[in-house]
């Protein structure tokens, strides 16, 4: 099980945070567990990819946060475009304070390179993990050094925390 944290540190505003998170289906529990815990006082827009409307569900979000579904419904397109093209496409808010993006590799660098190159965001406040990549399988030895070095890394707690200069704190915990 994952459980996030999301919280406001000294350095964000005392009534918002605005924020985008991104992912396709790989990243959907990490995602859920970021908006369970997400404060009242979040303003965020959430891009889920997943591979067919059926997969679409109700969410218990703050107030002002907006979930936008997408669906490849078939079309064979790779895991992750849509969410990218959408992102592209999107209306943003002129200022983010932070952008939080997993998934195919190709969405998760996507969006990064897009909003730092094209929106001039700050790298510092883009978190962007590419839990795979299309057509590419891992070899067992290669994962498993990747994991070993994760794990060496790896607080005592297992928990992993992303703290930006945005201020936001993310925080992932295995239980």
């Amino acid at each position: 099980m994952i459980r996030a944290m999301v919280a406001r540190t000294a350095r964000t505003s005392e009534n918002f945070v605005t924020v985008t998170v991104t992912g396709d289906e790989s990243a959907m529990p990490a995602v859920l567990a970021i908006l369970d815990n997400a404060p009242d006082t979040l303003h965020a827009d959430v891009y889920l990819e997943v591979p067919h409307s059926d997969d679409f569900r109700e969410l218990s979000t703050p107030p002002n946060v907006k979930v936008h579904w997408l669906a490849r419904n078939g079309s064979g397109d790779i895991p992750g475009r849509l969410a990218l093209e959408t992102v592209k496409s999107a209306t943003l808010p002129d200022e983010l304070d932070y952008t939080w993006v997993a998934g195919e590799s190709g969405l998760a660098t996507g969006v990064r390179r897009f909003l730092v190159q094209e929106r001039k965001i700050p790298k510092s406040t883009v978190t962007f993990l590419g839990y795979w990549r299309h057509g590419k399988a891992s070899p067992r030895q290669e994962l498993g050094l990747h994991l070993s070095a994760f794990t060496a890394a790896a607080p005592k707690t297992g928990s992993a925390v992303s703290n930006d200069p945005s201020g936001l704190v993310v925080s992932l915990t295995a239980a």
